[in-house]
């Protein structure tokens, strides 16, 4: 029993099931349509594309950073984005890895505890869990008929029943283990250095936004990030030559729905059926709409390799960089 509750069994059980998933969406693929339409493609909007996913990874980067200064000591951007890119790397061999390795590779090149830089990433994923929180509920207002019956009839029931795992429980999971942790330190009350340092680091991360100076910007900068992801399903379209009876909601529901799928399963390996059940929606062919979400998936997949590799291979000039 011991087995199927360690970290490895959970690696191999989250990536045999995002294979799965790649098998049998790429297996229900219309191969001829997709070959057809791909080449078609606009590619202006496709460059744009790529620029605006870069775009959103740089100022989250950039947000990272704004975090971790501290008494004046502000780590650099450039150490912030390889090691924020080596973690969407990593996060494909184990799953779910990516967070721990770039908290790592950050607090050894730049110096920062790395409880600290743990803090801070945490607080990451709350502040974007309470924006998607806040883009969904509007979601659901413009769109409601539409999001509700999509949301409870083809996402929430079908991953609930055959991935036993749905988003909210696992971000409630994962606030979990962060309540468990106080918890513990409050009731053994070892007043070790140890748990001093680990407290007070881990707290200092976790609410390094009260201390910034500018908040106004850290929050600015949340907002462009989601509108750079809005903009590159809207610019799918374009890309693509879609019709859609609303390209705003359309593109808005993809958002929504689609980080929600990028979350919950490895790689986001669902996001070409998802793009597809959200798409027929407006309008489309379930196989335009899936080929719609392959191209933005893989957009984004082929950067996170390409430029996880870079800055992998950059790692150690970062530490040359950082010892001089």
């Amino acid at each position: 029993m011991a087995f199927f509750r360690s970290k490895v069994f959970q690696s191999i059980a989250l990536s045999i099931i995002g294979v799965l998933i790649f098998y049998y969406s790429a297996k229900i693929t219309d191969i001829k349509s997709f070959k057809e339409i791909l080449p078609r493609a606009n590619f202006l909007y496709l460059t744009t594309i790529i620029g605006f996913i870069l775009l959103s990874h740089f100022i989250r980067a950039w947000r990272w950073q704004q975090l971790l200064a501290k008494d004046g000591v502000v780590p650099s951007l450039f150490s912030c984005f390889i090691t924020l890119m080596t973690g969407y790397l990593a996060n494909f061999i184990p799953p779910r890895a990516g967070e721990f390795i770039r908290a790592g590779l950050l607090a050894r090149f730049e110096k920062i505890p790395f409880e600290r830089v743990l803090g801070t990433i945490i607080l990451e994923r709350l502040v974007d869990l309470l924006m998607l929180t806040f883009l969904f509920g509007i979601n659901v207002l413009l769109e409601r008929q539409i999001i509700e019956d999509y949301v409870h009839t083809q996402v929430f029931a079908p991953l609930k029943e055959k991935l036993f795992l749905g988003f909210w429980l696992k971000m409630s999971f994962a606030l979990g283990v962060v309540l468990i942790f106080f918890l513990f330190y409050r009731v053994v009350k070892k007043k070790t250095k140890f748990f001093q340092k680990l407290k007070n680091q881990f707290l200092s991360g976790l609410t390094s936004f009260f201390t910034l100076k500018n908040k106004v910007s850290f929050i600015l900068a949340t907002v462009i990030i989601w509108l750079a992801y809005w903009l590159i399903n809207f610019l799918g379209f374009k890309a693509l030559n879609l019709t859609i009876e609303n390209e705003f909601g359309a593109a808005l529901s993809l958002t929504t729905l689609g980080t929600i799928g990028m979350i919950i399963t490895p790689g986001g390996t669902i996001y070409p059926l998802l793009s597809a059940g959200v798409l027929t929606l407006y309008g489309l062919q379930f196989q335009i709409g899936q080929i719609a979400g392959w191209l933005l998936w893989g957009i984004q997949i082929i950067i996170f390799l390409i430029f996880g590799l870079i800055s992998f291979v950059s790692l150690p000039f970062l530490k040359k960089q950082t010892v001089n």
